[in-house]
């Protein structure tokens, strides 16, 4: 019975990293939430830095990407966040988010990604980026890198 539990929530993992595609209006960032039910919040780290080369015409990846709502979920204890993507090239583009979840000194203690295909110029695609495995309380969420592809199709 609990390899067939842990196998469902395996599969609910990978069916939310690769789920939904929703895109929705430019949604930027928003205050870390208190899990219900948890007395344990995680705190989102500082977004990563973008690139300051004025000869750029569009933004770097890593630009276009923030994140909200980081937590750890009250039952399991496993780290989310939400990882809005907002396509700052004048093209339709897919997104490959890889996400770090950290203890308060700074080490990994797990991972998630995020993805959206074929988002158009200016748009926003909100995604859930999941850690699998139990985290410390006072775990942050950072984005460690951003993929963009261009899908001019």
């Amino acid at each position: 019975m609990g390899g067939l539990v842990g196998l469902l929530l395996i599969a609910g993992v990978v069916a939310a990293t690769l789920g939904s595609m929703s895109h929705s209006s430019a949604e930027r960032r928003k205050p870390a939430a208190t899990p219900p039910g948890s007395s344990a919040p995680a705190e989102p780290a500082p977004p990563a830095e973008a690139s300051t080369d004025p000869a750029a015409e569009e933004s770097s990846p890593e630009a276009d990407v923030t994140l909200s709502t980081c937590e750890i979920d009250s039952l399991t204890q496993w780290p989310s966040v939400v990882v809005n993507i907002t396509n700052g090239t004048a093209e339709p583009a897919s997104y490959i988010v890889s996400v770090e979840f950290v203890n308060r000194s700074g080490t990994r203690v797990a991972e998630g990604i995020a993805s959206t295909s074929a988002l158009a110029p200016g748009r926003t695609s909100k995604q859930k980026a999941q850690g699998v495995g139990e985290v410390p309380a006072g775990t942050k969420c950072k984005v460690s890198h951003v993929s963009r592809f261009p899908d001019g199709g």
